[in-house]
């Protein structure tokens, strides 16, 4: 009932000339703000064929596009963009930064046929899943044997996508070569008028002839997307206290009904990388994994006192699964004192200078602002040029200085210097 909604709707859609891409963005964001279902991902796939050319002031779309953007990171929603470039119009760039500040991905082609292509990688990609295999051939009256490889034997489902403009007919057989009935327990089917898909429920490892007879001409794609159930689990070291500059370890394996997956010859065949993102700004830095004892071990550096999202990724020929989130930021450590004298002696009056930091180190190598405070303010002048402080004597005596440095980050630390002149 959605689809017929669905198609209902875009049959009813009118065509203009005029593009406002900060209006439509903004209405599904609403959309999807005012109400979806909580047991899915929400993500707006953007469809376009030219620049952003309202029919209302640009300025206004403009704005609206930077309103919806920002909403759509606030209600993490991500945006992926198809640019349909058959008369070179399309706006790269914009496209890609609409994806890119809102974690999407963004795709350019100059053909309509493509389209479908292009909405199974976004499809994969909201699923943990990866496009495996893909395969086309030309349709000519009779049946033609499609080799699909299910690469390995924790596979929980393999799902055979057949696009095409007009119907076809399929038979399956398995490793063995033994004929499969279509549809049966193992095997679900679903069809209409240019689509088929082929779901085999814990299918065996091996390659697997599917047989498509398609008419006359007509160009058939088919493509394989395995569903494996695993999940991602990391743990971190530290996991608390960290401050800028600390490594820490990560440790990522595959869980697979509720266990550790020891499958070593298949763990061969995996990836796996460190992804750190800047909760201020979004961006994504990924760091290599190596494999080690059935899991993968890597080692990231915390470059800042900013916040930032971790997670381990592991990726293989079907699939990507990515770990629950650690959210970290590096705790800022005050300035201390350093063992340097406390007492300094001037003579005969003179003028002289000490650098402030031979007295305050900072662990996390922040830049020191200082001041002073004095006991008295007839026995000798004092003043701070960046990190240095002059001192001339103005009489005998003795002055006690409280100097304070502060790294501009909530810490702050004293300490007492005594001046005999």
């Amino acid at each position: 009932s959605d689809k017929l909604s669905l198609k209902e709707t875009l049959t009813n859609i009118q065509k203009g000339d005029w593009t406002d891409i900060g209006l439509g963005l903004k209405s599904a964001v609403s959309m999807l703000k005012e109400g979806h279902d909580k047991n899915n991902k929400p993500i707006i796939i953007l469809l376009s064929d030219g620049k952003n050319d309202p029919e209302r002031n640009k300025t206004a779309s403009q704005d609206d596009l930077a309103s919806a953007l920002n909403e759509a990171r606030v209600q993490n929603i991500q945006v992926y963009t198809i640019g349909l470039n058959a008369d070179g119009t399309v706006d790269k760039n914009q496209l890609e930064t609409i994806s890119k500040e809102t974690g999407g991905k963004s795709f350019v082609t100059n053909y309509a046929k493509d389209l479908p292509q292009v909405l199974r990688e976004i499809y994969a990609d909201n699923s943990s899943l990866k496009i495996s295999q893909q395969s086309t051939i030309t349709g000519n009256n009779d049946y033609q044997d499609v080799k699909i490889n299910i690469p390995d034997s924790n596979v929980v489902e393999a799902n055979i996508t057949i696009l095409s403009s007009k119907p076809v007919e399929l038979k399956l057989s398995d490793i063995s070569g033994i004929d499969i009935k279509v549809p049966s327990d193992k095997v679900l089917y679903t069809k209409s008028g240019k689509y088929s898909m082929l779901k085999l429920i814990s299918p065996v490892k091996g390659i697997w002839t599917l047989k498509v007879k398609g008419t006359m001409t007509d160009q058939i794609d088919i493509s394989l997307i395995s569903n494996y159930d695993f999940n991602t689990a990391m743990s971190i070291s530290p996991d608390k206290d960290i401050h800028k500059g600390d490594k820490i370890s990560v440790q990522s394996y595959i869980v697979s009904n509720g266990k550790k997956l020891e499958d070593s010859e298949f763990i061969k065949t995996l990836n796996a990388v460190i992804c750190l993102k800047n909760l201020n700004t979004g961006e994504v830095k990924e760091f290599p994994m190596t494999s080690k004892d059935n899991q993968f071990v890597g080692e990231v550096t915390v470059p800042d006192e900013k916040t930032y999202e971790l997670t381990s990724k592991i990726e293989g020929m079907g699939f990507t699964r990515e770990s629950t989130a650690k959210i970290i930021g590096a705790v800022n450590r005050a300035p201390v004192v350093t063992n340097k004298s406390s007492s300094i002696i001037l003579w005969s009056k003179n003028a002289k200078k000490i650098n402030l930091a031979d007295y305050f180190i900072d662990a996390d190598n922040d830049k020191l602002d200082y001041e002073f405070s004095s006991s008295s303010l007839d026995t000798v002048n004092l003043k701070i040029e960046g990190s240095t402080l002059e001192m001339k004597g103005r009489k005998w005596g003795t002055d006690t200085v409280t100097l304070i440095a502060d790294d501009g980050k909530g810490g702050k630390i004293t300490r007492n210097i005594k001046i005999r002149s």
